[in-house]
């Protein structure tokens, strides 16, 4: 039998707020674009930043800490795997869409910087040792690192019926 490896690691600046989704199961989701940049060369040689809108996927308890911690404009470290899963579109023509299914989630945002909203480092292996803290009066210090760029089109999101792809 041959191994393989599916992962991967990113660090970006959420570009919206999180859209938190329960399940008819009672599974709990929460769905999250993060916006990575990378910088290429123009034929110029000026140096031109290209954003990727990446989605990633958060289920159960780590959907929770998104849905209590994660606001637009937060630099996170995301850990995960690639998923891809198809759907019908308008037209009745079968798309596909890759996601991230995020199994670790750090955020980046200094404690010491009073606009940051950032919580202690959180994964599941040790989700239940740690107690989060978190300064609800803090401002929301806006992520300067994002450029202006068009969103891409969005795909249907995990529907009520919908079941985790694990």
């Amino acid at each position: 039998m041959s191994r393989s490896l599916n992962k991967v690691m990113l660090i970006g600046y959420t570009a919206d707020e999180p859209a938190i989704r329960v399940l008819s199961n009672g599974s709990k989701l929460a769905q999250v674009t993060v916006v990575t940049n990378e910088a290429l060369k123009r034929s110029d040689g000026k140096l031109e930043e290209e954003p990727e809108w990446n989605r990633v996927v958060f289920w159960g308890q780590m959907a929770d800490i998104v849905d209590k911690y994660v606001h637009k404009g937060m630099r996170l470290y995301v850990e995960g795997k690639l998923k891809t899963r198809s759907y019908l579109d308008q037209n009745g023509n079968k798309c596909y869409l890759t996601e991230i299914m995020g199994d670790n989630l750090i955020m980046l945002d200094s404690k010491s910087d009073p606009g940051s909203r950032a919580a202690p480092p959180f994964n599941r292996t040790n989700a239940f040792n740690q107690k989060p803290t978190f300064n609800q009066k803090a401002a929301l210090n806006p992520a300067t690192a994002l450029k202006s760029a068009p969103a891409p089109n969005p795909a249907p999101d995990w529907g009520a019926d919908d079941e985790p792809p694990f």
